[in-house]
């Protein structure tokens, strides 16, 4: 970022504190494609990706005060909230869903909700089953490939980040996640199976 365009975003985020809803205007304008991007990435649905960008412009009008002095920070707070909104976006929906209940379509094509404990139990198991052959298959693995999945997938990190929270080359990074997963992939094939 140029001295000018971190002046001009610095502005732009000065008016945010005095309460200009143009400048949010303004900011969304500069930033709006690139929100809304990210969050279609992760979320994969034109209207929850819509939502996330607007909750993420909205956390910019309430936090605009800890963004002011240092423009250059803008951006990438912008990419981690995003991210961040759109994965508990996900983790919310996947905490509704009824854990007793499924949806079934009847002969006729109408929705019907069936009770299923039963099933449900029995999957509650094999999940319980399955969890712990994925935590023993992880724990095997070489420390550098077990932290750098861990990361990925639990922490929900990208490469790039990885590889600069842990001071690595990105390709170093891309290896061990490659080749921790052929091996989780290998150590597991047994278990989805079944």
């Amino acid at each position: 970022m140029t001295g000018t365009q971190a002046e001009a975003l610095k502005a732009i985020i000065i008016r945010i504190c005095g309460g200009d809803r143009d400048a949010l205007g303004d900011l969304y304008n500069l930033y709006g494609k690139l929100v809304y991007s990210i969050a279609y990435k992760t979320l994969q649905k034109r209207e929850d990706s819509e939502e996330c960008t607007q909750d993420v412009f909205l956390a910019v009008w309430n936090h605009s005060d800890s963004l002011v002095e240092n423009p250059s920070k803008v951006l990438p707070w912008l990419v981690r909230t995003t991210r961040n909104r759109a994965i508990d976006r996900i983790r919310k929906v996947e905490r509704r869903l009824p854990s007793s209940e499924r949806i079934s379509i009847d002969p006729d094509n109408r929705p019907t909700v069936e009770d299923t404990d039963t099933q449900t139990a029995a999957d509650d198991l094999l999940g319980v089953e399955r969890s712990e052959a994925v935590r023993k298959a992880i724990a095997q693995l070489p420390e550098s490939q077990r932290k750098a999945i861990q990361l990925a997938y639990f922490r929900g990190l990208s490469q790039s980040e990885i590889a600069k929270e842990q001071g690595e080359s990105l390709g170093t990074i891309k290896s061990r996640i490659r080749y921790g997963m052929m091996r989780l992939k290998k150590e597991l094939e047994g278990i989805h199976a079944s």
